[in-house]
C-alpha cells in the first residue's frame, strides 16, 4: 500500500505551483537494494531539465547541505543537525521539517538502489507505522542544456487531489533546485535558519 502521509498531513499541499503530470501509468516493478524491496504499481511523475551536469544534480540529491535547501524550499526549514543521509543501498535517511507556525514533520526512509549519477530509489514516509514508506525514484539523464531530472512516485492510495498537491510540491522542489543551480549554490554553503 502507499504512504498515508497525505491523508493526515498533506505536506506537499503547502506549495502551489503545479509541475509534472499524473499519467495514469500502471505498472508493477520491484526496486531493491541493500535489503530494501519496494513495489511500485500506479505512478505519477514530475520532471524538469536542470541547468547542470548529472554529477552536479546528483549532489543536490545526496549532499545534506544541498538536500536540506531544496527539500525545505523557501517554505520550511530542514535543520542539518536533524538530517541523516546514508546514501547507499540499505542506508537510512531521516529529516525533520520545521513548518511555519511551529509544527514539525519527521521523515524517514531507506535507499534501495543507488547508481551515481543516474538513478536513486528509496522509500520515504512521515508515518511512524509505515515501515518502508512510498517508493520514489530519481532518474538523471544528460540532455542538451543540462540534466533531465524525473521524479516518479507510487500513487499508493492517494486521491486525485492528493496526487495534484504532491506534484505541486515536487514542482516547488524543482524550482528550488533550479534556483540553486542558477545561483551557483555550493555544497559548502549552508542556508541560514529561518527566523520567526
Amino acid at each position: 500500500s502507499g504512504p498515508r502521509a497525505a491523508k493526515r498531513r498533506p505536506h506537499f499541499g503547502l506549495f502551489s505551483r503545479r509541475c509534472g503530470n499524473y499519467d495514469g501509468e500502471h505498472r508493477r516493478s520491484r526496486l531493491s537494494g541493500g535489503g530494501v524491496e519496494l513495489f511500485v504499481n500506479e505512478v505519477f511523475r514530475a520532471s524538469r531539465t536542470l541547468p547542470a551536469s548529472a554529477e552536479r544534480v546528483w549532489e543536490l540529491l545526496t549532499v545534506p547541505e544541498q538536500f536540506s535547501v531544496w527539500f525545505g524550499t523557501d517554505q520550511v526549514v530542514v535543520p542539518l543537525d536533524q538530517l541523516e543521509m546514508d546514501v547507499r543501498p540499505g542506508g537510512l535517511m531521516r529529516a525533520t521539517m520545521q513548518l511555519p507556525g511551529g509544527g514539525e514533520i519527521f521523515w524517514r526512509g531507506a535507499y534501495a538502489e543507488v547508481r551515481e549519477p543516474e538513478f536513486l530509489s528509496m522509500g520515504l514516509t512521515d508515518q511512524p507505522d509505515d515501515e518502508l514508506g512510498v517508493p520514489i525514484t530519481f532518474s538523471l539523464e544528460p540532455v542538451g542544456g543540462g540534466t533531465l531530472l524525473t521524479i516518479v512516485q507510487d500513487r499508493g492510495d492517494f486521491s486525485d487531489e492528493q496526487v495534484e498537491r504532491t506534484i505541486a510540491g515536487y514542482g516547488s522542489f524543482l524550482d528550488t533546485m533550479e534556483s540553486m543551480l542558477r545561483k551557483g549554490y555550493s555544497a559548502r554553503i549552508r542556508r541560514p535558519a529561518k527566523v520567526g
